[in-house]
């Protein structure tokens, strides 16, 4: 048997009563294709608004579900069932005495606690897969991709090495590469406070059945950021919002489309539902729903992937950097006194607000004085006409320099192609594709 039947048959065939049984609709398959991974495809024709999976809390791997578990493991542990958002099957872990058990009945409520939701299930997955045929979770972890299935989110490129020693990152936008640092920077703080707590009970460290290689976390972490669906956290756990996120076994394989397609539901009883909404799916078309209203860049910073040809309508080219150049050290502490600082962009179809805001400051805010002009555009009363002809003249003369640098960038990328291992081409691959998509919109424009 297939780990993916294996999976549908962990969620859905439980020979015990307590185990809640999820749904899923015998015409829906999973197929892992070599260029889109594992989804979900109609194994026959589906209707709208038809039902298709249900899968219960229990087998909802978050914040919850792992604290759950570890009381189980400790029933000294004074969490209260009022967290959990229905019942929540754990089984009976008192027969085992292995030393990650031996860890789990250790850990006391403020340590567990002071972790982030990355933090712990990161953790908590990594031991879980040591336990193997002894973890509940096994059939779960065992369809989750490898390392290298993630190894297209930029931030990964620079793990192990200072960015300016990778060449290929350098050539990425500097919004791009500034999100990919912020990301970097919060995984280390993560694998640190993680590895800090594991080193505090080194007893049950014996031959390393604890310790965690940086690639082991990365890994985990990754799963957890590329496969996260919102789930809001009870208010006495006192998290942050991107503490609340679930892991929802099948759900996962459902890729994203930008427009809506099937719907989502979480039940607090039923647990995450999905349904085909307002789409009728052919056998053998793909299901999917949307993520978001999510540009190429962020999908592939957050989810290691992009859409197809150019075909985004999120896309959007950030022009900041370029704006910032051109206002002088006032003009930026007005931008920011009003909110508007740091916010210019431009789409295919349109220049933002915030982009004109920013040109009609760069004309008319001097020596510290706000034009009466000025005012009314930012605050609505104005249509900011006096501005026009400059701004389209500014817009034209930003976009012909970035429409120049993208040129530059290709050419760059085609070059380092001949010179790079064939292994490291997927990230030229990312690179090209993003500059592909910057071009589509600098042409709008020009």
């Amino acid at each position: 048997m297939d780990k993916f039947k294996k999976l549908e048959q962990w969620l859905t065939n439980s020979t015990e009563e307590t185990i809640p049984k999820a749904t899923i609709s015998s015409n829906l398959k999973v197929v892992d294709l070599p260029q889109l991974g594992r989804c979900i495809v109609a194994a026959k024709d589906l209707n709208t608004h038809e039902s298709v999976i249900t899968i219960p809390h229990t087998f909802m791997l978050n914040y919850i579900t792992v604290l759950m578990h570890f009381k189980k493991w400790n029933p000294a542990l004074p969490f209260s069932e009022s967290l959990a958002h229905s019942a929540i099957y754990v089984p009976d872990y008192s027969n085992f005495k292995d030393n990650i058990g031996n860890f789990y009945r250790s850990l006391s409520e403020e340590e567990i606690l002071s972790l982030n939701s990355f933090q712990l299930i990161s953790m908590y997955l990594i031991l879980e897969k040591r336990r193997d045929t002894d973890s509940f979770w096994k059939p779960f972890i065992n369809v989750l991709p490898v390392l290298e299935e993630l190894q297209n989110i930029p931030f990964t490129w620079i793990i192990n090495k200072s960015q300016k020693e990778d060449e290929i990152f350098q050539l990425l936008p500097p919004d791009i590469k500034n999100h990919s640092i912020e990301q970097l920077q919060k995984f280390e703080e993560d694998y640190k406070g993680v590895s800090d707590l594991i080193d505090k009970h080194s007893q049950y460290n014996t031959k390393d059945e604890l310790y965690m290689s940086k690639d082991e976390f990365l890994w985990a972490w990754l799963c957890c950021n590329s496969r996260c669906l919102y789930m809001e956290l009870p208010k006495k756990l006192n998290k942050t919002t991107e503490d609340n996120f679930t892991l929802v076994p099948f759900v996962d394989f459902i890729n994203h489309i930008s427009d809506d397609s099937c719907t989502t539901t979480m039940s607090s009883k039923q647990g995450y539902m999905v349904s085909t909404g307002n789409v009728k799916y052919r056998e053998n078309d793909q299901i999917f729903f949307t993520y978001g209203s999510h540009s190429d860049n962020f999908l592939i910073m957050e989810y290691g992937f992009m859409l197809p040809n150019c075909s985004n309508k999120s896309n959007y080219l950030d022009i900041t950097h370029i704006i910032n150049k051109l206002l002088n050290q006032e003009q930026i502490d007005f931008l920011k006194e009003n909110h508007y600082f740091g916010l210019q962009y431009a789409t295919i179809e349109e220049i933002s607000y915030t982009t004109e805001i920013a040109l009609a400051t760069l004309q008319d805010f001097k020596n510290g004085s706000c034009s009466k002009s000025l005012r009314g555009f930012i605050d609505g009363t104005y249509d900011g006409a006096k501005y026009t002809k400059n701004n389209k003249l500014l817009i034209k003369k930003i976009f012909a320099k970035l429409s120049t640098n993208t040129d530059n960038q290709l050419e760059r990328i085609k070059k380092i192609r001949l010179q790079t291992p064939e292994f490291e081409h997927f990230k030229l691959d990312v690179l090209e594709t993003i500059y592909l998509n910057s071009k589509e919109i600098e042409k709008c424009h020009l």
